[in-house]
């Protein structure tokens, strides 16, 4: 969980703009889900680039004046860098349980490039197995191929497997297509 982060809305509204539902569905994980984005993933420069013009195109939907866009983007970029992550309390102890029981633990995420700093802030490296995220792998939740990743990490076959996530199409639709 984020326990300090700046959101689009925020920044936006300190700058006298809105950030309807409609462009917030495109430009973040609604409009992304299931996309396969290859050729941003070939490298933390390539996706971070990436990340960049989707965030330009969301400003530009939202009628934000362009002499705004560097320090809307800037704060977005201090914000998302200043976010703190904090495991709920009982995750560590629930993880160490399944690991006891011989379960690996493989985070699949729809998370960006630095899924691994993110996880390592929260605390929670050491607790599991392994990472995948569709920045890496060039396709996202629901998209069969993060899945697929998920599983070679994991080691084991698909019966074995039960997914836990908290959105219904990436994370329930999506591993139980596969």
């Amino acid at each position: 969980r984020a326990t300090r982060w700046v959101s689009a809305d925020e920044v936006l509204s300190e700058h006298g703009y809105t950030l309807t539902d409609e462009h917030r569905a495109i430009y973040f994980a609604d409009g992304l889900d299931g996309v396969e984005h290859d050729e941003h993933s070939r490298s933390r420069e390539h996706y971070v680039a990436w990340q960049h013009e989707r965030t330009l195109a969301m400003l530009a939907a939202s009628d934000v004046h362009p002499g705004e866009y560097e320090t809307i983007v800037q704060k977005l970029h201090d914000g998302a860098s200043n976010r703190q992550l904090d495991p709920y309390d009982e995750v560590a102890g629930v993880l160490a349980e399944l690991r006891d029981r011989g379960i690996r633990i493989v985070i699949c995420s729809n998370w960006d490039w630095d899924l691994r700093e993110a996880v390592a802030e929260s605390g929670l490296t050491d607790a599991v197995d392994a990472m995948v995220s569709s920045a890496w792998v060039g396709a996202r939740k629901p998209h069969p191929r993060i899945f697929t990743a998920a599983l070679a990490e994991a080691g084991v076959p698909h019966e074995e497997v039960l997914f836990v996530g908290d959105t219904w199409g990436p994370d329930v639709e999506g591993p139980l297509a596969v």
